[in-house]
């Protein structure tokens, strides 16, 4: 982490201007010479995102999909990831186990501080960033791509099984590709396979530089 707190970039992303202005002003007053970026998209970021190194990312949940599509193409990738939840999403409250950083509207600056605090801690270990967040039953659930079994249709929906767990949700096997920065392989059985399970996905995540 450099010395210089002139030198901290921390980019924000949120579609809800409101809630993204209430936390910029949070970290703003946290210590002189932050430099906080806000951004309603990750397209609207991506300029600064591959010019700039950022040391912070707060990004909402709904956007990650489009900043992993863009983070290979990132020659310095954020230090930090802090997830954000819309303010009338339910069920949430268990991501702060699941992720390293966690918030959601009303920020408060205890909760804000607890994270960077953790975050920054010389001991602090990053968990794997590879991931792809699936909703089911009203909660978001972090998923690494590696972890990704088989994606099929079933009874009108898809049936995502996972090394740990399987999940239901709506949508299209197309529309859960697109999500995905590498392709997983569709049979004639009309399903999406990752072929590298249970291992393989790691060293290619680590050569796109998304890992």
């Amino acid at each position: 982490m450099p010395d210089n707190l002139n030198l901290y970039t921390i980019i924000l992303i949120d579609p809800d201007e409101t809630a993204a202005g209430e936390l910029a002003t949070l970290l703003r007053n946290r210590q002189e010479g932050l430099r906080v970026l806000v951004y309603g998209t990750v397209r609207a970021a991506a300029s600064m995102l591959r010019e700039e190194s950022v040391e912070w990312l707060f990004i909402r949940i709904t956007a990650w999909d489009d900043y992993q599509l863009l983070a290979h193409s990132l020659s310095h990738l954020p230090r930090r990831v802090v997830f954000l939840s819309g303010r009338n999403e339910k069920c949430t409250q268990h991501l702060a186990l699941a992720v390293d950083g966690h918030l959601q509207p009303p920020y408060r600056g205890g909760h804000l501080a607890k994270i960077w605090n953790r975050m920054t801690d010389a001991y602090f270990i990053a968990r794997p960033l590879d991931i792809v967040f699936i909703k089911c039953r009203a909660r978001y659930q972090p998923v690494r791509y590696c972890d990704i079994r088989e994606v099929s249709r079933e009874s009108g929906q898809l049936l995502i099984e996972t090394r740990d767990a399987d999940y239901l949700v709506a949508g299209s096997l197309q529309a859960f590709q697109e999500r995905l920065p590498v392709p997983l392989a569709h049979t004639s059985r009309g399903c999406l396979v990752n072929e590298a399970y249970p291992s393989g996905w790691s060293n290619r995540f680590m050569q796109l530089g998304i890992l």
